[in-house]
Order: C-alpha cells, then sequence, then structure tokens
C-alpha cells in the first residue's frame, strides 16, 4: 500500500510535466522567433522583469529575432507602428483586445475596478464618459491657473536655490531633502513635487504644498515600494508552485505594502468624504465632473467609486508627467545645442515671464519637439501594456495568433529600433519638426492608442510645457556630473526609478 502511494506520488508530477510538454508542444506560438526556452517557462521573463532591467533586455531581444518576439509560453512582443494600431487602436470588423489578469492587482480597496484597471471595454466606456469632461479642452483653460501657481512656487523654490550661490557638496541628501548645498539641488523631486501638488487639486480639491514644504507627499514614496513589491508579486505568481513558496518567503513585504496600500485607500475615501461634504459648485476638479455625470444619469454617488477614480488619477498622473520632465531635463542638458536653440525660441515668444501661456506654449514647435524626443528616449510608461487576443483568435502584424496570446508593443524596443528611427540613441529633436524625416514616428506612442490612451495628456502637456519653459526663461542649469549615464542607472518596476538628476542652477540676466 505504503509503494502504491509512493507511486502516485512520484506518477502525478510526471504526468503533469508530460502534459504541458504535450500542450507546449503543440503551441501555434512554436513557429515565432524567440529565444527557445521561452516555449517552456516563464522564469526568464520574470527574471527580466524583477532585475529591473527589463526594458533594456527587451531592446536586445528585438534586435536579435526581430520585431516580432515570443518571449515567454503565452506572450509576444512587438516593436512597429502597425501592432501599436492593432493592438490598442480600432480595427473595423475586429473585436477589442482587453487588458490582461495583470491588472486585477491594481484594484481599489481589492474589489472596486477604476478606469485603469477596468479590463471590461463597456464598463470602462462608463468610466471614461464620467471624466471625459474633466480633460477636456474647456476644462483645461480653467486649470492654467492652477499649474501656473504651482509651478511659480518652484520657479520661486529655485530662485532662491540659485541666490544661495556656490556652496559645499557633500551634504547627505534624501527625497525630504534633495540639496547637497549651494546651488547644487537634485531636481527630479521637484518635479514630483510640483506633479503632486497639480494631482491633489484637481483629484481631491486639496492643496497637498509638497513644493512650498519641499518634501515629496508621502504617496511618492509609497507609490515606488508598492510598484517593486507588485513586480514581485506578478512574477512570483507565474510559477504555481514555486511561487506560493516565493510569497511565503515574501510575506513579510508583501504585508507591509498592503498595510500601506490599506493606509492610502482609507486617505483617499476621507479624502473624497471631505470633498463631498464641502461642495463648491464652482468647483473645477476631477470629482466634480465625475459627481455631475453621476447624478445627471440618476446613479447613485459612491464614496468607493470616486475614491477608486481619484486615487488611481492621482497615481497614474504624478509619476508619469513627473518622469517625463527629468527625462527632458537630462536630455536637453546633455546636449547644449538643444538647450541654445529652446531658450532662443522661448525668449523670441516671450518678452516677459507673465507673458508665459499654455495656449502660447502649445505654438512653441522646437518646445514640443525637446518634450517628444525625450518622452521617445525615456518613456514615462515604459512597461508594456497587455493585451489578451479575442477568443477565437485574430492578427497583429499581419501575423494570426489564438485567442488568449498576451500581446504587447514594447515601448523601448519600439523606440530604438533602427527599423522605425535613423541613429536611435541620439537625441534628435529635429525628427519631429523636419518634414523630410524618414522615421516611422508612429512607433512611439508615450500616451498610448484608442479608446484607453492616456485621458490626462492635455493636463501633462500643460504641465511640461510650461515647467520647462519657465525654468529656463529665468534660470541657466548645468549638469553637476556630465557623465551622468541616465539609462545605465535607471531601474524599471512598471515606472522608473530614475538617478539622481543633480544639477547647479545660476539665474539668467534676463528676467
Amino acid at each position: 500500500m505504503f509503494t502504491r502511494v509512493l507511486l502516485v506520488i512520484a506518477v502525478i508530477p510526471l504526468l503533469y510535466l508530460l502534459q504541458r510538454w504535450n500542450t507546449l508542444r503543440k503551441s501555434p506560438l512554436n513557429e515565432l522567433p524567440g529565444p527557445w526556452h521561452a516555449k517552456w517557462s516563464n522564469f526568464s521573463h520574470s527574471r527580466r522583469f524583477l532585475s529591473g532591467r527589463q526594458p533594456y533586455e527587451m531592446i536586445k531581444l528585438h534586435e536579435k529575432y526581430g520585431r516580432v518576439v515570443r518571449h515567454a509560453p503565452k506572450e509576444v512582443s512587438f516593436s512597429t507602428a502597425q501592432a501599436w494600431r492593432d493592438i490598442y487602436g480600432p480595427r473595423k470588423g475586429h473585436q477589442k483586445f482587453i487588458k490582461s489578469e495583470f491588472y486585477d492587482g491594481g484594484r481599489f480597496a481589492s474589489e472596486a475596478p477604476s478606469i485603469i484597471t477596468e479590463r471590461d471595454p463597456d464598463k470602462h466606456a462608463v468610466w471614461r464618459k464620467q471624466l471625459s469632461t474633466a480633460f477636456s479642452d474647456r476644462t483645461m483653460r480653467g486649470v492654467e491657473r492652477i499649474v501656473a501657481r504651482v509651478v511659480d512656487g518652484l520657479v520661486d523654490e529655485m530662485d532662491r536655490r540659485a541666490g544661495a550661490g556656490a556652496g559645499p557638496t557633500t551634504t547627505t541628501t534624501t527625497t525630504d531633502n534633495p540639496v547637497r548645498g549651494g546651488n547644487v539641488v537634485n531636481i527630479d523631486p521637484f518635479f514630483n513635487m510640483v506633479t503632486f501638488d497639480i494631482m491633489g487639486h484637481m483629484s481631491f480639491g486639496v492643496e497637498f504644498g509638497c513644493v512650498a514644504k519641499g518634501r515629496l507627499h508621502e504617496w511618492g514614496m509609497f507609490l515606488a515600494a508598492t510598484l517593486r513589491m507588485m513586480s514581485v508579486v506578478d512574477a512570483l505568481k507565474k510559477f504555481p508552485t514555486l511561487g506560493k513558496i516565493g510569497l511565503w518567503l515574501f510575506s513579510k513585504p508583501i504585508n507591509a505594502m498592503l498595510a500601506d496600500r490599506n493606509k492610502h485607500e482609507k486617505y483617499s475615501r476621507d479624502l473624497v468624504t471631505m470633498r463631498l461634504e464641502n461642495e463648491h459648485p464652482d468647483a473645477n476638479d476631477f470629482l466634480s465632473h465625475a459627481i455631475a455625470v453621476q447624478r445627471q444619469a440618476k446613479m447613485p454617488v459612491s464614496k468607493l467609486h470616486l475614491a477608486a477614480i481619484a486615487s488611481d488619477l492621482v497615481i497614474a498622473g504624478t509619476e508619469t508627467s513627473a518622469t517625463g520632465l527629468a527625462g527632458t531635463f537630462y536630455y536637453l542638458h546633455a546636449n547644449p545645442r538643444a538647450v541654445a536653440k529652446l531658450r532662443d525660441e522661448i525668449d523670441a515668444a516671450f518678452p516677459q515671464y507673465a507673458d508665459i501661456t499654455p495656449a502660447a506654449l502649445a505654438r512653441l514647435k522646437y518646445l514640443d519637439a525637446v518634450i517628444m524626443e525625450a518622452l521617445r528616449m525615456y518613456p514615462p510608461l515604459p512597461v508594456a501594456l497587455h493585451r489578451l487576443v479575442p477568443p477565437g483568435g485574430d492578427t497583429v502584424h499581419g501575423l494570426w495568433l489564438p485567442g488568449g496570446t498576451v500581446v504587447s508593443v514594447n515601448p523601448l524596443a519600439a523606440n530604438y529600433s533602427p527599423e522605425n528611427f535613423s541613429d536611435p540613441w541620439t537625441y534628435k529633436p529635429e525628427r519631429w519638426t523636419d518634414p523630410s524625416c524618414t522615421d516611422d514616428l508612429d512607433a512611439c506612442r508615450p500616451f498610448s492608442l484608442g479608446t484607453r490612451n492616456c485621458i490626462g495628456q492635455n493636463l501633462a502637456w500643460m504641465e511640461m510645457r510650461m515647467t520647462l519653459a519657465k525654468l529656463l526663461y529665468r534660470f541657466e542649469f548645468e549638469l553637476d556630473d556630465p557623465k551622468l549615464d541616465w539609462h545605465g542607472e535607471s531601474r524599471m518596476h512598471s515606472l522608473w526609478e530614475s538617478p539622481p538628476l543633480w544639477v547647479r542652477i545660476k539665474r539668467r540676466e534676463k528676467t
């Protein structure tokens, strides 16, 4: 009897492995190029993700295997403009490619999906409709004074630092103290402070006061830690048995992350409650628009629903815009010619600082080119946006794929493909303004594409244009370390973990 039990214990896993081998052996994806081990295991895929260098390894995979790469048993990566349109854009006569199960892990309070995490296209359309007026051009015109006030606060803080003069540069620094001494500042956290202040007002109608305090909001620090841990959890879930052991081994930091997440979610609900108790008829924040739509549709106003909206908008609208600013600032100041050309454009457009407005900034072609080229080289959202091929299968980039296949365009692989961009590792803003440029500019989609593209891109553009223009109008900046390897020191766990961006500040004679 005991021998039979041992035999059963030995045979069951063997049968499972044989069944899995037979299933994978017959997969239609076997004909696609990619590493041989990608057919059998998620190990390399998970290792790349956990290493923090996944975007760069995906560039190498696409360089080796081409524009289509099978990089996991059920996952296929693309690097073409056509794939962007096929996966994310609307296609007549085709079903929609819905978001993958990865997004279930981001639900608010572990139960409420939001505009980002809702996978059902029809339900997402309802969310999108509720917020569409909040991000319209008309609403953005009402937001201008908020953005201007916060950016002016940043300019005042930089002016204070510029007036400090050269000083010791060995002071220990943290996110709460992004200053070495004298006129040397790690400007990266200040960009986060700006975006948190703006999104705090726009999401909850509250002032976080990050720029005034010179300290990042606790949500910013919570976000980075949470995304790292979510990367670990998602990678471990791909392994049914070993993953459970791994989750047990990481139980302490995971529980700490969940405690922080619960704290963040409670704070969001409390802010929504306060916002509802202090309604103002002239309010122009996101919640006022969502509440109005719900009431017009005679829907019950759900605090959980509103908290999920506002929380997601704070998270999605802060780190990404701040990363866009930091990346642009780095590439500009690593290329003095581009800085000089942009400053000439800004000076010519604005005789005085007070003349700088969003409407006027939107007409500066080189400013937009400078930003777009930085978004190409350092996309604020570097992670691939996974979608599922619909039941029955469909085509992507001319290739038929079975239903349930996880597909995506890898942003960095597309942005650094020499088939899409000439000299892809060279910062060339002119590629966005030169009508004779033959680059496939549609391969770069920093705000995604289709019905699930970034709903807040109008606000992001306003923030980036105004922050860059006002800083460059008032100050001259210089990289404290001209040899800074921005890509070499960056890590990615869903969002970027960028290196400190130390700069020297000097007031310009023209004020």
